[in-house]
């Protein structure tokens, strides 16, 4: 926990004391509180293998955004299908309801002509 203070501490050193000071004490306990999470300090030797690392990792990420379906197609594009497929839906509840309109229809009149005992 000590190496956690010290970490903290230089986080805070690093807040600039300028500004309001409600301001900089907000902006402090935050690092503070992030300052627990955050790794160890780089040493110089090793930023050319970190540098590796995240850039094999924002190539990685880029090849997966390449491959979403509909990534080239611009918002308005999307949004005109989005508006086309909705009046779709609501042509087909239309269908679907008078489907259902017709079969309360086709039920009330064999109930009518059978009477209910003689309905199947």
């Amino acid at each position: 926990m000590g190496n956690d203070s010290h970490n903290n501490a230089g986080l805070l050193a690093a807040v600039p004391s300028s500004g309001s000071g409600a301001a900089s004490a907000a902006a402090a306990a935050e690092i503070a509180a992030l300052g627990s999470n955050l790794p160890p300090p780089l040493d110089i030797k090793n930023l050319p293998t970190e540098v590796s690392s995240i850039k094999i990792r924002i190539q990685k990420a880029h090849a997966v955004v390449e491959n979403l379906p509909d990534i080239h197609r611009t918002v308005a594009e999307q949004e005109s299908e989005i508006h086309e497929l909705e009046d779709r839906i609501g042509r087909l509840k239309a269908v679907i309801s008078d489907f259902g309109k017709r079969a309360n229809n086709t039920r009330s009149q064999k109930t009518n002509t059978y009477g209910p005992e003689q309905q199947r």
